[in-house]
């Protein structure tokens, strides 16, 4: 899934999100790197049947934020397992 919001986002409203999407799925941070430039947390969760293994980790949930230079915003995304390489 892909969304956006308006202007750039705090590192302090990303994290609100982030932690507003992980409640709802009932998942739970396997790692995380959470700064203006790279901003990714996987996650595992009991509710989805599919994931990967990392590090003997399961990973399920997949949350970044970039930002679009050309019009101003904060994108979105959030997959299962994983993003794709090329997002």
């Amino acid at each position: 899934l892909v969304g956006d919001y308006a202007g750039y986002l705090p590192l302090e409203r990303r994290n609100e999100i982030t932690g507003d999407i992980l409640n709802a799925l009932g998942a739970e941070i396997v790692y995380e790197h959470r700064e203006h430039d790279l901003y990714t947390v996987y996650a595992y969760t009991a509710g989805l049947d599919n994931y990967i293994t990392v590090d003997n980790k399961k990973i399920n949930v997949h949350i970044a934020m970039s930002r679009n230079e050309e019009h101003y915003r904060t994108i979105l995304y959030l997959a299962s397992p994983i993003l794709p390489d090329t997002w």
